[in-house]
């Protein structure tokens, strides 16, 4: 059972028999107050998803799936007013059972649902869909979560392992955003990373089975409503307007990220001979603070400030 509150009047959400129901409760008891409200009549009742918004109370989606049935339909819905009625938002998915919806915790337009051949987003709230897969096989997904903190999508496959991809351009992208050439996302304050190597071996060698972290650096992405000719040019200045780093990323249409390590210039390496980097990992590294980064592309330029907030090592 899930729980959400509207001023003094809890409402509940109660799972029974692959089934969804919507209820009034009894804020002191917890108990059922009236005759429970079923989410949607028709097949069997796989999954419920609550709103993050906050003003979410009356929002939700539940999916259905009648494979079972030799209907191989998508059946996936939306309440805006507690369960009272239901909308269906299946454009653009193709006839799947869906597995899993999820909402994203920071946008409420931006839906990520699993069916049995991969991942599909929508960023208006179900209204349109669109195919994510990028590389990931056409494998049935079974499980959807955002990280609250990272904005990394971790996508449960069957058969396939978990893949992990962040969205947190994603989560800024709506029509304003769409209508753009060119677009610079927000810049997320970012932890510069150090790993030592012990000997001859990085940890523990191949002694573990691992998967690649992300990649060390502070992320910058941007959009590109088509192909320019030119290629995007990112440069990124100190807090007294001194150029430290110039960085190249590509001019095609679709979102794209270009990492910055944050190392200092080899010519402005700190004790080292001839401007050679220092062997020191930590000196090599530009100092804590914020900078500013700007992306110029065909005559356009575009700014974000970017934080540096600590460094951190193992």
């Amino acid at each position: 059972m899930g729980l959400t509150r509207d001023g003094a009047l809890f409402y509940g959400i109660v799972r029974a028999a692959e089934d969804v129901y919507f209820a009034d409760l009894d804020p002191e008891t917890g108990r059922v107050v009236g005759a429970a409200r079923k989410a949607i009549q028709d097949h069997e009742g796989t999954n419920y998803a609550p709103s993050y918004s906050p003003d979410g109370n009356y929002l939700a989606y539940v999916s259905k799936r009648g494979y079972k049935f030799d209907d191989f339909r998508p059946f996936l819905y939306r309440t805006d007013d507690f369960g009272e009625t239901w909308t269906s938002i299946t454009q653009g998915l193709p006839d799947e059972p869906i597995n899993v919806v999820f909402e994203d915790n920071l946008n409420p337009d931006l839906l990520f649902v699993g069916n049995d051949t991969g991942v599909f987003v929508s960023i208006d709230g179900g209204q349109r869909w669109v195919k994510m897969n990028n590389n990931i096989p056409n494998v049935p997904v079974h499980d959807l979560l955002v990280h609250p903190r990272d904005g990394d999508l971790v996508v449960g496959t069957y058969g396939r392992g978990i893949f992990v991809t962040n969205v947190s351009a994603l989560q800024e992208v709506d029509e304003s955003v769409l209508g753009k050439d060119v677009h610079l996302f927000t810049i997320k304050p970012t932890t510069q990373r150090i790993t030592w190597q012990m000997g001859n071996d990085y940890l523990f060698g191949s002694e573990h089975i691992v998967t690649p972290n992300p990649p060390s650096g502070m992320a910058i992405r941007y959009y590109m409503s088509g192909s320019a000719g030119d290629s995007v040019t990112i440069t990124v200045q100190d807090a007294g307007g001194a150029e430290v780093a110039t960085l190249k990323g590509t001019a095609e249409e679709g979102i794209h990220s270009v990492y910055w390590d944050m190392r200092l210039r080899g010519e402005r390496g700190r004790g080292g001979p001839g401007g050679v980097r220092p062997r020191s990992p930590l000196e090599q590294l530009v100092p804590l603070g914020t900078y500013t980064v700007t992306l110029e592309v065909g005559g356009v330029s575009l700014s974000q400030p970017a934080v540096i907030e600590k460094t951190q090592g193992w």
